[in-house]
């Protein structure tokens, strides 16, 4: 009974490298599955998702694929960050004040195609956000903690009149 709760860790992270392992390679964005492995915020987004599903017997058909939607598209976003400034540097050191804008453009432009895939990414930006600030809480680093919550306010002054408002009118239109 002592040890179920590191029991459960353990098959949480079984669970993710499962999910991502099952993720579907695709010609237009290849190398997703890679990236969700490597990108510690990703990892921590998909655990979020995870443990609100439940377990195994609470979990619907549908549940964990959902999860690889949600995942694949955090992503995405990152691989398109990544293009736009030709690094490769992992989602936590886009989510500070200095990339704010970067990031709502490449959300603008990845809204062009899809204004729904602009209003999800909204809110994962949200949750991500907050999990950089929480992983910062935890290991006590002040700096990071600090980038994160100047982006979240820039979030919340900025984020509806640049992007989701912009999505919203497109798909009206």
């Amino acid at each position: 009974m002592l040890l179920s709760p590191f029991l459960n860790v353990n098959n949480q992270e079984e669970e993710i490298e499962e999910l991502f392992c099952k993720m579907k390679e695709t010609a237009k964005y290849p190398g997703l599955k890679s990236i969700c492995q490597q990108d510690n915020l990703i990892e921590e987004f998909c655990r979020g998702l995870i443990h609100k599903i439940g377990t195994e017997g609470e979990q619907r058909r549908k549940d964990k694929d959902n999860i690889r939607t949600k995942v694949r598209a955090v992503a995405r976003l990152l691989v398109c960050l990544n293009e736009k400034t030709n690094q490769s540097i992992s989602l936590e050191q886009y989510i500070k004040p200095s990339t704010f804008m970067l990031i709502v453009n490449i959300v603008q432009d990845m809204g062009l195609h899809s204004p729904n895939l602009a209003f999800t990414l909204d809110h994962y930006i949200k949750q991500i956000c907050q999990l950089k600030k929480s992983v910062a809480l935890q290991i006590q680093d002040g700096e990071k903690r600090k980038e994160a919550e100047d982006f979240d306010l820039l979030y919340q002054a900025h984020w509806n009149s640049y992007v989701s408002a912009v999505s919203l009118r497109r798909q009206k239109l």
